[in-house]
This record gives C-alpha cells, sequence and structure tokens, in this order.
C-alpha cells in the first residue's frame, strides 16, 4: 500500500459498500420464472386504473402504452422486511458515524467481507488482522462528514 494516498482507496470502499448494500433486499431468487412472468405481462398490459396501481411505489412513473417492464419488476417488500432492512441500515451507519469497525463489519455480507481479509492478507500492514482493522486503515484520516 506503500505510495498509495489514503484517499485513493475512498472510492474502492464506497464501490464495495454500494455493492454490499445493493445486495441487501428480500426476495426469493429460487423461482427466476414467476419474476420473468410477471414483467413480461405487466409490460404488455400496463395498469390502467389508479386501484390498479397501488397508492404508491412506481405508479407514478408508468407509461400509459410503453415499456414499463422496469417501473412493474418485483413486488414490494412486506412491513416487516422494510423494517429489518431499515434496522440494518441504521445499524451499520450508525456504526459507521461511530467509527465502530467492527460493528460496520457485522453488517457487511461475506462477499464484502471476502475482499477487505484478502486486501489484509497481502499487505504487511493488516496482515493477520481482519475486516475491522482494514476497515480503520481505510478510513483513517477521512473527515467524518465524508463517513
Amino acid at each position: 500500500m506503500r505510495g498509495v494516498g489514503k484517499f485513493a482507496l475512498a472510492p474502492v470502499v464506497v464501490a464495495l459498500l454500494a455493492t454490499v448494500l445493493g445486495a441487501c433486499g428480500g426476495g426469493d431468487s429460487a423461482d427466476s420464472t414467476s419474476g420473468s412472468t410477471t414483467a413480461a405481462t405487466a409490460e404488455t398490459t400496463p395498469p390502467t386504473t389508479a386501484e390498479d396501481q397501488g397508492s404508491g411505489g412506481s405508479s407514478s412513473f408508468l407509461t400509459p402504452g410503453g415499456d414499463n417492464s422496469i417501473q412493474n419488476f418485483g413486488e414490494e417488500a412486506d412491513a416487516s422486511e422494510v423494517d429489518a432492512a431499515s434496522a440494518a441500515l441504521a445499524g451499520f451507519l450508525r456504526a459507521r458515524s461511530k467509527d465502530d469497525w467492527a460493528g460496520q463489519c457485522a453488517y457487511l455480507v461475506k462477499a464484502a467481507v471476502a475482499p477487505l481479509e484478502q486486501l489484509a492478507s497481502r499487505s504487511p500492514r493488516f496482515k493477520g488482522k481482519g475486516c475491522a482493522a482494514v476497515l480503520a486503515g481505510l478510513m483513517a484520516g477521512t473527515p467524518a462528514s465524508t463517513r
């Protein structure tokens, strides 16, 4: 890591976190055909009334007679899933704001922790250390307002 400025790694951390948070979400990915069928059906027959569109979500973005496959893809999470995702995100951001790197790592999926641990194994500075030490090292000197 010699010769690399501490701010040069910030975009890497941001991209990693975007990937991790993008992986958050509910649903069963085992049934891949039902989502495709629903999207294809919705594309050819978009909702025509306010009742069909529901009271929120993507209904305001529908294009009558247009390609609404994006707007109609998937399903809204139920309230318990939304609450769980909100709590996880709030906990992650709270840990981040307090420089609680171990707490932050607890919210990351294995696919996000693995590259951090791989980085640690290749760096003399972080050798034998885990996710929390790497995050602390990568974010050292970064203003709190940026985090």
